[in-house]
Order: structure tokens, then sequence, then C-alpha cells
């Protein structure tokens, strides 16, 4: 069965969220919430015989606002990274402390040294909340990577964000340049889910899928299964879920990751693996 070859597989757990980012396509659609059922999830993934890592999206919803994520997270035995937007309750805090071992990561987006600033592209998320939970979770034993994203508001701010997330003792720093000017711009080029990015390329990575050759899947909150990353779903319909796997054939996922390339490629951005 090609499932047995996957060995990293990314999930939206939910898509409820706490914050209102301008960048979310969230806002461009017609939301139904959401949130994936953690025993049939737990089941599909323990059919992956080569499973080694697992990768808790943001995209659609704030992964940490799944009611069941501590009971997900302490059924597993792989390396996982969630991706969060760092407003996390501290009761969910402490319990993610338990249920992570060290060696696991909690990805923060922070776009701003100050709240002014990080409100711009990160509504509703007050900065020094946010810097309280990163404080808590290095002592704590979570790790923590901060990822900041260069917008014309916020650049002349890169210097100061190594030298503060520094100071706070984060594992792991990243910065990334867009080519918008500013977050709200993002919105002008987001479309329905069931079309695909046609023009004006956002990032400044672009990366061609060799479908033949990969190992990754996502999954969605309501259990659809697609190849690569997050982005499938916005670029290919798929038949598969966690209900309904078995019969999933390299063809079919070659098909739909050369459907992703081809609409994506030199655009938004394409599948991020090269292997």
């Amino acid at each position: 069965m090609y499932l047995d070859d996957i060995e990293t597989v990314e999930i939206e757990l939910t898509n409820l969220c706490n914050a209102g980012c301008p960048l979310c396509f969230r806002h461009n659609n017609d939301i139904i919430l959401n949130s994936i059922n953690i025993d049939k999830l737990l089941q599909f993934l323990s059919k992956l015989k080569n499973l080694n890592k697992i990768i808790l999206f943001g995209n659609s919803g704030e992964p940490t606002q799944h009611k069941e994520i501590i009971k997900f997270l302490s059924s597993l035995s792989v390396y996982v990274e969630i991706y969060s937007n760092g407003n996390i309750q501290k009761r969910t805090l402490h319990s993610l402390s338990q249920a992570l071992p060290s060696r696991h990561i909690i990805e923060i987006a922070i776009d701003g040294i100050d709240n002014k600033t990080q409100q711009i592209s990160r509504p509703g998320r007050k900065l020094e909340a946010i810097d309280k939970n990163i404080e808590y979770m290095n002592t704590n034993g979570i790790n923590v990577r901060v990822v900041f994203t260069r917008y014309l508001h916020n650049e002349n701010q890169e210097d100061a964000m190594r030298k503060k997330y520094d100071n706070l003792k984060v594992r792991d720093t990243r910065y990334t340049s867009s080519k918008l000017k500013y977050p709200s711009d993002f919105s002008t080029y987001i479309i329905p889910a069931d079309k695909v990015f046609k023009d004006k390329p956002q990032f400044n990575r672009v990366f061609k899928l060799k479908p033949k050759y990969t190992k990754y899947i996502f999954v969605s909150e309501i259990g659809n299964i697609y190849p690569c990353d997050v982005i499938a779903r916005r670029t290919t319909k798929t038949k598969y879920n966690i209900d309904n796997y078995e019969m999933i054939q390299l063809e079919d996922q070659e098909s739909q990751c050369n459907s992703i390339t081809t609409s994506l490629n030199g655009c938004m951005y394409t599948c991020k693996y090269d292997l």
C-alpha cells in the first residue's frame, strides 16, 4: 500500500481559532466549524508503518483549540511540531508541558517587536501575553521556535526581534520575507478553496514537487486526506479520508501532486518538499 511509505503527516486538528489575522484565508470562505475525531485519527495513524513526524498546522485554526489535543499528543510516540498563534490558555500550556517530551517543538508566529506592530498582522493576540507564554514554555521544558515574517511595516524590527527572543532564550528564531507590503494585501489574492492561486507570487521561495517520491500527506479538520501539505486542499479534490483510505494508490497521489505543482508553479508557493 502507498501509505506504507508515508513518513510525515500534516494535520489540521480544527478550524476553531482565537485570532483574526487578515492574511488568513478563513475570511474569504464560508467556514463550517469542525474538529477532527481524535479516536478515528489515531486509528488511521496507527496504520502508517513508517510514520516518524506529525505537524499540527494552524492554517485553518489554532490547534490548541481542539478540546482533545492533550489526549491526542499523549497517544503519540513520534516527533511532533505544533504551529500556533501563541494565544494558549495557561491550563492548556501546563498540560502540553506534560504531554510533549522535550524534543518536540511549538512554533509561534510573531510579526512585531511591540503590540501595536503585532496587531497589524496578528490582531486579537496581545504580544505581552504571548511573551509570557513563551517564558512559561521555556521554564517548563517546551521547545519554542519563533517565526517572524518581514513586511514593509515591520522590516526595521528584525534586529530588535533577534535580540528580544535571544534574551527570552527561544531555541530557534526564523525570518521570512513576504512580497506583500502589508499583511492585509494577502486577502486580495485568496480565493475559494475549490479554486487555485493563479498569479502574483507572494513568497520568495518556490519549490517544485516531485510527486513520485512524496512521503507526506495532509489530513484536514474533517478527516480528508490529500497528498503533500496543506496547500493541496485548495488545488485538488480528494476522495479519501481517514474512514476510507485503504484503496489509495500511488498513481492517485501522483496525479494530485502533478495538479498541485501545475496550478501553483510560480504562484503563491508549491509543495515545499523536494525529495
